[in-house]
C-alpha cells in the first residue's frame, strides 16, 4: 500500500495521519574553509567513535597543526 492511498482512506475515515518526527542535521557554520598561505604549514583533524563493553559511547577529536 503506498503513501497517497492510505492518506485516502484515513481521510475518508476522518482520521489524521500523523507525521514522522524530522531528524535534524548539523548545518556548517557557513565559513568556508581557509587554505594555509604558508609554506609547510599543515593541518590535519581526526575523529574517533569508540564503544565500550559496559556500553557508553565514546567520541575524541583530534586536531593536529604544525607550523614550521
Amino acid at each position: 500500500m503506498n503513501h497517497k492511498k492510505l492518506r485516502r482512506i484515513y481521510r475518508q475515515e476522518g482520521l489524521q495521519v500523523r507525521k514522522r518526527d524530522v531528524r535534524k542535521r548539523a548545518l556548517g557554520s557557513g565559513t568556508s574553509i581557509r587554505f594555509p598561505n604558508v609554506v609547510k604549514r599543515s593541518e590535519a583533524l581526526d575523529s574517533v567513535s569508540e564503544f565500550l563493553s559496559d556500553g557508553p559511547r565514546s567520541r575524541i577529536l583530534t586536531v593536529v597543526d604544525d607550523y614550521s
